[in-house]
């Protein structure tokens, strides 16, 4: 920040890269993909399905409106822990999904979502979840 601040590059109309400022920009990305993802399964689902989907998330969220969640971004924990929420509704959702015959358009829905959480997200050694440090193979 003091490098790019005595540069003139922050304050002004410039377009600036903030990937090496901060991570922010990585989780805001990973954030999309996978709210959206979420947002896509809820909506191709009937009222019944949609309301016990919903039922076993736990984020104050309701997936209706587009865009981010609020989060201080420059905030690494408030991002750890927003990222950890939302693998955590993703996967109750996909295990509420395990094993029923699905339609093809919640199949496929469901199908994205375990691609974008299985690709970008991996599990810390403390249980909680973070964005992948990794390339995902075939990706």
């Amino acid at each position: 920040m003091e490098v790019a601040r005595g540069a003139g590059l922050i304050g002004r109309r410039r377009v600036l890269d903030s990937t090496p400022l901060y991570d922010a920009v990585a989780t805001q990305d990973t954030v999309t993909l996978i709210r959206s993802a979420i947002r896509a399964l809820l909506r191709v689902a009937d009222e019944a399905l949609q309301g016990e989907l919903r039922g076993v998330c736990k984020r104050d969220d309701d997936y209706v409106a587009p865009g981010k969640p609020a989060c201080d971004w420059d905030d690494a924990p408030a991002r750890e822990a927003l990222i950890d929420a939302l693998a955590r509704d993703a996967y109750a959702i996909l295990a509420a999904l395990d094993g029923r015959k699905l339609c093809s358009e919640i199949k496929e829905a469901a199908q994205l979502l375990a691609t974008v959480v299985g690709q970008d997200l991996e599990r810390r050694d403390d249980g909680l979840f973070r964005i992948a440090r990794h390339v995902a193979k075939d990706r």
